[in-house]
């Protein structure tokens, strides 16, 4: 499992791709908010705080580093 918080995480994922496969030509982020009982959440961003932010930047910018 990849937790995409963890910058350990992430490096150990990168590394068995490569070791896998040799490179990752696609990746879909399907991640989502979502409630405790599992339904989708409207919320808006100004309201996601650091969280909602540091999210952006590891979904956006953290994978170019690969």
């Amino acid at each position: 499992m990849l937790d995409v918080t963890d910058n350990d995480s992430i490096h150990d994922a990168a590394a068995e791709i490569d070791q896998r496969h040799g490179r990752l030509d696609v990746l879909v982020n399907n991640a989502a908010i979502t409630a405790a009982d599992g339904a989708r959440v409207a919320v808006h961003l100004a309201t996601l705080g650091a969280d909602g932010h540091s999210g952006a930047f590891v979904n956006d910018e953290g994978p170019v580093r690969w």
